[in-house]
């Protein structure tokens, strides 16, 4: 008796599940049966399930004309990352012909090329003025060592999607993604909808979202050599990627800069990858464990890999975690981020970092923070630059040298000295407009040498000025000799200010937050080396006229 109740109730269960199955996309007049679905944009969602009939893959590939121009639509099964994962696409290339593409990304994660051989079958095709309905199915396991084998009872299988609006005129001619992200394909669990989108409701921001596989969100950072990517787990969890074109250290943090930032770094050990939850200092120069600190570490889970120069961490955490030095996620709210990563494990300083805005839940990115940023050190760094290295020179080139042409020396030392002290003053409130907490206690030699003599140079160009001022007050034709004050002492906190600020300068340089840093260092000490010149130049003709 019980073994009758088990297999009647198996027996309900499975008329269920068909029903569902049979329901779900009918009003689109789907013809494959499908167990669940994902809603990727507002004009773009896929149905898919699995025939163990046939075993067999069932997708199907809706694309709402009225949102957006269909160029391209892709997803890739059982793949979280782009190298190697096998590409399943539909695109409208420019003769207006619906193409089916099995395609596979090489190691060199730049475009999917064809597949040798073509797995993948077109079952149905819808098209007109509003919508393009495609279905497609394929074997779960085709044995083909390019392809993804799905057995159709995954629950949490792994999944890329991406599309591009822009039509192709051929499989070699792929624009580029305008969107790439991650989700889960459950084929065990129907959906709990059956009519999740109609071709008049066609993907309202107000439509249905799926009950498993949340929708997840992809930024491409740092010029493109750093990815972030999230999803929503549940109503609690949210699970980061970060990847980054290094093998080192990658780094994800809470907050517009270091301090007190809630900061989440990935590193290799002995080969095992580890996610750990870190505390921005106050020295900003290397984070803090939670642990280390009465805190706790918030990381649930954490994973990751290391191949062709990308490093990629998967972690877990809580919205709201409890711990004190943590920043809560509000999904909703424009959050506040910054990211950076390092040239090896060791937490060493990062070769690249910038601050950003995010909402999570959108997806929608602002970067005003991150250039407002750059803009400050370039104008910081260029004013700082064309005082020191053209204007002082200058200054001290005709007071030094061209004494006999008569007044105009005079004119000249003056009017760019005084440019310099308003280039100098201008550039000096930029510099402190950047500061991000006790600038001065930070342990970190180069910029804590950079903030120090900054500091000093500008008192001394103050000084400088002023001597320069009592000097031509207290100056007299008929004097005999060169008095020390003001006079002398003028001229000795010049060249002490002029040499300390060109060290000051290559201290900068070296400090950004810039893979080109190098380039520039170069190109200043070239000019430095041309000054040089010049200076001994006209030092050695000054000593031949004197003699």
């Amino acid at each position: 008796m019980r073994n009758l109740s088990v297999l009647l109730l198996l027996f309900l269960s499975l008329l269920f599940v068909s029903k569902v199955e049979g329901q779900l996309g009918r009003d689109l007049g789907l013809k494959q049966n499908y167990t669940n679905f994902y809603q990727v944009t507002p004009f773009y969602t896929l149905y898919y399930g699995f025939n163990h009939k046939t075993s067999e893959v069932n997708v199907a590939y809706i694309w709402d004309l009225t949102g957006s121009n269909l160029g391209w639509m892709a997803y890739a099964p059982n793949s979280d990352d782009m190298p190697f994962s096998d590409v399943w696409m539909v695109a409208k290339t420019t003769d207006g012909k619906i193409n089916v593409w099995d395609m596979k990304v090489g190691s060199d994660n730049i475009r999917p090329v064809l597949d040798s051989v073509e797995d993948i079958k077109i079952n149905n095709t819808v098209v007109n003025t509003t919508i393009v309905i495609v279905e497609v199915h394929r074997k779960g396991n085709t044995t083909d060592p390019n392809d993804a084998v799905i057995s159709g009872n995954e629950s949490d299988l792994p999944a890329l999607y991406a599309y591009n609006p822009s039509s192709p005129s051929g499989p070699t001619t792929i624009a580029k993604h305008t969107d790439r992200g991650h989700w889960v394909m459950n084929f065990v669990t129907p959906a709990s909808i059956t009519n999740p989108v109609t071709v008049q409701s066609a993907f309202s921001s107000t439509s249905p979202r799926p009950t498993s596989g949340a929708v997840a969100r992809e930024i491409s950072l740092l010029n493109d050599a750093y990815t972030l990517s999230w999803r929503f787990l549940n109503t609690e969890t949210i699970e980061i990627t970060m990847s980054a074109k290094t093998n080192g250290w990658v780094g994800f943090g809470l907050g517009s800069s270091m301090l007190n930032a809630d900061i989440y770094i990935g590193t290799f050990s002995n080969g095992n990858a580890q996610v750990l939850d870190y505390y921005g200092a106050e020295d900003q120069v290397r984070p803090t464990l939670d642990t280390a600190i009465s805190g706790q570490n918030s990381v649930l889970t954490s994973s990751g890999k290391r191949e062709n120069g990308v490093t990629t961490f998967v972690f877990t955490r809580r919205l709201v975690t409890g711990d004190a030095r943590d920043v809560s996620i509000d999904p909703n709210a424009q959050t506040n981020i910054i990211v950076a990563y390092g040239g090896s494990d060791a937490l060493n300083y990062h070769q690249n970092r910038n601050p950003y805005s995010v909402n999570f839940n959108s997806g929608s990115l602002d970067d005003s923070v991150s250039e407002t940023t750059r803009r400050k050190h370039a104008a910081h760094g260029i004013i700082m630059a064309v005082s020191w290295a053209i204007f002082v020179p200058l200054v001290i080139i005709m007071s030094r040298y061209f004494k006999n042409i008569g007044e105009p020396w005079f004119r000249v030392h003056v009017a760019f000295g005084l440019l310099t002290l308003v280039l100098v003053i201008i550039a000096f409130a930029i510099g402190v407009s950047m500061v991000e907490g006790p600038q001065f206690q930070q342990k970190d030699k180069v910029r804590i040498s950079h903030a120090w003599i900054g500091l000093f140079v500008f008192i001394f160009v103050i000084i400088q000025v002023v001597l320069g001022f009592i000097a031509h007050k207290m100056w007299s034709p008929e004097r005999t000799h060169t008095p020390w004050f003001p006079d002398r002492i003028h001229h000795w906190i010049g060249r002490i200010s002029f040499l300390s600020a060109i060290v000051n300068i290559f201290l900068g340089i070296s400090s950004l937050n810039d893979t080109n840093y190098t380039k520039y260092l170069a190109a200043y000490g070239a000019w430095v080396g041309v000054l040089l010149i010049v200076f001994v130049v006209l030092e050695v003709m000054r000593k031949k006229k004197s003699n």
